[in-house]
């Protein structure tokens, strides 16, 4: 899983704190990070793209998304490490304790 830039990771905080768990127009949120992160719209489009594709954002249907919450965002990446640790942990077949 990869982890977004710096600059992804101050846009997905601001839209969780003014929209966490909301649906909101794709539209409106672009022009949120175009005016509060001080970008171009272009900008703010390639960074709505990759915080969809990070699933930091969901898509709910027409134009509309929903922001997620940091709490719940972080749960699924722990969710999704936790899976793929065990299960190679588990392919090597090793035991606890065991070298």
């Amino acid at each position: 899983m990869k982890w977004p830039k710096k600059r992804e990771f101050m846009a997905f905080y601001l839209l969780s704190r003014k929209f966490s768990g909301q649906e909101k127009e794709e539209l409106a949120l672009i022009n949120e990070i175009r005016e509060e992160l001080c970008v171009t719209a272009r900008t703010s489009k390639k960074i709505m793209k990759r915080l969809l594709s990070l699933r930091m954002i969901e898509r709910k249907g027409e134009g509309k998304v929903r922001v997620l919450g940091i709490e719940e965002y972080l749960e699924q990446v722990y969710s999704a490490y936790k899976t793929e640790r065990c299960a190679k942990f588990r392919k090597v077949g090793r035991k606890i304790g065991e070298k």
